[in-house]
This record gives structure tokens, sequence and C-alpha cells, in this order.
């Protein structure tokens, strides 16, 4: 509750195993709190919870709430980050695609967890950039310094645009060299 007595940083995990998570994220030495939901298979299970207006502050509230409960002088929380692993970018997408949503969102981290579908012929393999829009303008911000974003991905092929296509389609929207 020490981190909590002060504003405090709050990251949203979206998609993975809490033992690590906990480990990595005591180990950042970030004075906050994790939260971590693990919904489902799929980016479905993420994406449709957060479909409606209003339900990312809702977890907001909640989340807010939960650490009021465990320490009662909590303050409120200061900065928002959001991590994904796989298929938990669904959550990401949906609360980015949402404008007064994305404002509140201070840094995203996605962890081999940016996918999308194509436009016309799969074989083409060309990006539908409708579905990238969302990660795009919140890069937008991230080239003038006023977030931050980072993304790992493999080299696995998949049916649908891969975290490597992507990644490649977004550095190039925005001018960005691979590190």
């Amino acid at each position: 509750c020490r981190a909590a007595e002060k504003p405090y940083d709050v990251l949203i995990h979206f998609h993975g195993a809490p033992p690590v998570l906990e480990a990595a994220f005591e180990k950042s030495g970030i004075d906050g709190a994790l939260v971590i939901y693990n919904w489902g298979i799929g980016s479905g299970a993420y994406e449709d919870p957060f479909q409606a207006p209003g339900t990312f502050n809702q977890l907001m509230t909640s989340i807010t709430n939960g650490v009021r409960e465990l320490c009662p002088n909590a303050a409120a929380p200061k900065r928002i980050g959001l991590s994904a692993w796989s298929a938990g970018y669904g959550a990401v997408w949906r609360i980015l695609d949402r404008s007064t949503d994305a404002a509140k969102i201070d840094s995203v981290l996605l962890s081999d967890g940016l996918h999308c579908g194509f436009v016309g012929n799969e074989r083409e393999r060309q990006i539908n950039p409708a579905l990238l829009a969302p990660f795009e303008l919140f890069a937008d911000q991230v080239v003038q310094d006023k977030r931050l974003f980072a993304i790992t991905h493999s080299s696995i092929p998949t049916p649908y645009a891969s975290t490597t296509e992507t990644s490649s389609y977004l550095l190039a929207a925005e001018g960005v060299p691979r590190i």
C-alpha cells in the first residue's frame, strides 16, 4: 500500500501467466498496481468486453475500488499502461479504438500480439489499415514523445497478418527503424 498512498501507476495486462507477470513487474521497480485479466482463447474473448462505450471507465473504477479495498488510504491512479500477449491485443485494440479511452493510456506493450485481417485476396497479404488504425494513431503520439509503445514479435507464419507483418506495417507508417 506504500505505493498507493500517492498517485500510482496501473499496468493492466491481458492474457498471461500471473506468476511470470508478477515476477517481471516486481523486478521492473514500477511503483504501482499490476492487474491481470485472462478471459479465454482468441482475440474475441478480449475484444467483446470493451465493445460498449463506458466499459473501460467501468474497468478503471473497479480497479481503483479494488486497490482502495486493499489500501484504504490509496490515492487515484496517475498513469495507465496496457500490455498484452497474443490474443490479449484484442482488448488493447478496443480500448485504443475509442478516442476518449485512448487519451487515458500512457503506454502500450504488445508481446507477440498484434494481428489483423487482410484486404482483398488473402494470398496477397495486404494488411487491412482500418484494423491497425487505433495502433497507428497511438504510434503517432509516440513519435511525438507523448506516449510509450513497444512491440515484440515472433516470425511465426499465420493465416492472418502476423505480428511480424503488423509490426513492419506500423514501423513503415511511422518512418521508424526496427530495433
